[in-house]
C-alpha cells in the first residue's frame, strides 16, 4: 500500500532527519546527505528545511536494502518500489528516499565517501556528498520533470572550491551533460575556468 506523503512543516522535518540519521549511525549504515539538503547547506538554496521537501540520501545497493529494513523495525513505514534505484521509507508524512542508483549508472564508491564534506545539519554531524559529484549527478538528472537540478548545481558550484580534475574524470561518460551545465553556469556569472570547457569539449563532441 503506499504510504500518503503530506506536506510537513520544518520542524517535522528536522525531526524525521535527525531520526533517520541517528538510527543509521546507530547501525553503522554508510551513506551520504544528498538532495535538495545538500544543495541548501553547500549552495546558496536557502535555510533547510524547506516546506515539503523530503530527505534523499545515497548508499551503495546492500547497504540501501539494509537501512529499509533497519528503518521498519525502528519506527519508520517502508514501501517496496518496482523502482531500480531507490527504496522508500516514511516517518510523520515526510518521504525518505535511498538512492543507489543516481542517474541510472552513479553508484555510490569510496571514493566518494572519502571526498564527502562533512556538515552539521538540524544538530546532527553528517557526511554530505563533495560539490563535484552533486554537480555530475544533478548535471545528469536534470529534465523537464526537474528543471531545479541545474539551478541547484550552479548554486553549489558558486559557493564551493571545485576540484576540476576530479570533476572531469567523474563526469567522463556525459562530458556533454557536464559542459552544458557548466557554460550555463558560465553565462550566469559563476567562474568556470576556460581550460576546463576546453577539455570537455572535444570529448562531448564526439559523443554525436
Amino acid at each position: 500500500m503506499t504510504h500518503e506523503i503530506r506536506h510537513p512543516d520544518p520542524p517535522t522535518m528536522s525531526r524525521t532527519f535527525a531520526a533517520v540519521t541517528q538510527v543509521l549511525d546507530d547501525f553503522a549504515v554508510p551513506y551520504l546527505v544528498i538532495g535538495s539538503i545538500a544543495a541548501d547547506v553547500c549552495g546558496s538554496e536557502g535555510p533547510w528545511p524547506r516546506e515539503g521537501s523530503d530527505i534523499d540520501l545515497f548508499l551503495t545497493e546492500s547497504d540501501a536494502r539494509r537501512a529499509h529494513a533497519i528503518l521498519g523495525e525502528n519506527g519508520f513505514h517502508i514501501e517496496d518500489t518496482d523502482e531500480d534505484w531507490l527504496l522508500k521509507a516514511y516517518r510523520e508524512g515526510v518521504l525518505i528516499d535511498l538512492i543507489f542508483r543516481a542517474a541510472s549508472t552513479i553508484t555510490l564508491d569510496e571514493e566518494m565517501l572519502e571526498r564527502a564534506r562533512t556538515k552539521t545539519v538540524e544538530g546532527r554531524r553528517v557526511r554530505i556528498i563533495a560539490p563535484e559529484d552533486y554537480i555530475v549527478i544533478q548535471s545528469r538528472t536534470f529534465s523537464r520533470e526537474t528543471p531545479s537540478h541545474w539551478f541547484s548545481a550552479c548554486a553549489v558550484l558558486e559557493k564551493s572550491s571545485i576540484d576540476w580534475d576530479y570533476l572531469l574524470r567523474r563526469a567522463e561518460d556525459r562530458r556533454d551533460r557536464a559542459m552544458a551545465l557548466l557554460m550555463f553556469a558560465r553565462s550566469n556569472g559563476i567562474t568556470v575556468p576556460g581550460n576546463v570547457l576546453d577539455r570537455l569539449y572535444e570529448p562531448a563532441l564526439a559523443r554525436h
